[in-house]
């Protein structure tokens, strides 16, 4: 079983919206059926797709959490770019990000 993220609100700051006891997607964990939905699934959320593939897709995040991790995560990102709201980030969690993509940066295209 995937590490756990911290269960309380403070781990993406006050406000910032987070799923409680989150667990670390793995995209190892994933099935045939699994790789075969995602494709699917901007439509699903969209609400765009065949109502018989609609209720298969429902059945199987109904029993797969990998599944609904990703379903839940691209409907908070979907509502979250809708609302159109400019979101701060908490200054330590920035300065993670920052820290975490320039390094990867100059790992592959090296130090300016």
């Amino acid at each position: 079983m995937s590490p756990k993220q911290p269960q309380n609100r403070e781990f993406f700051g006050p406000g910032w919206p987070c799923v409680m006891n989150f667990r670390r997607f793995s995209v190892n964990d994933m099935t045939k059926k699994c790789h075969e939905f995602a494709s699917s699934l901007n439509d699903y959320i969209d609400g765009e797709i065949d109502p018989s593939l609609c209720e298969e897709i429902e059945k199987h995040i109904g029993q797969c959490e990998n599944c609904r991790i990703m379903v839940d995560t691209l409907k908070q990102t979907v509502r979250l770019c809708c609302d159109g709201k400019e979101q701060t980030l908490p200054s330590e969690l920035e300065s993670r990000l920052n820290n975490m993509l320039k390094a990867r940066w100059e790992a592959k295209f090296g130090k300016k």
